[in-house]
């Protein structure tokens, strides 16, 4: 898989609401050998939050280690990505272009 695949993977699977997290959250590395995704909590704190959910919200608990890693994998494995990644695409792709158009 190409950094390319896994950034896009990775960001499609990031909630989305001001667009802080899309821009700020996810670092990105790429050697040799591996591509690293680190989600960088000291700009973007919440991502804690979001992952292991709280007493007040579960909405988007698992989205690291349920929805991007088996995305990632999915889209490993099959070489094509998953139904869930093309959705939350084409879906980012929307908001962010009302967002531009409105703004």
């Amino acid at each position: 898989m190409d950094l390319e695949k896994t950034r896009n993977i990775v960001v499609a699977n990031m909630p989305f609401r001001s667009g802080f997290m899309f821009i700020h959250g996810a670092k990105f590395y790429e050697t040799d050998h591996y591509i690293l995704t680190r989600y960088d909590l000291q700009a973007v704190p919440y991502i804690r939050y979001n992952e292991e959910g709280t007493i007040f919200t579960q909405k988007n608990k698992g989205f690291i280690s349920v929805k991007t890693v088996g995305e990632l994998i999915a889209a490993e494995a099959l070489g094509v990505p998953t139904t869930g990644y093309s959705d939350a695409s084409r879906k980012r792709v929307m908001e962010l272009s009302c967002v531009i158009i409105g703004g």
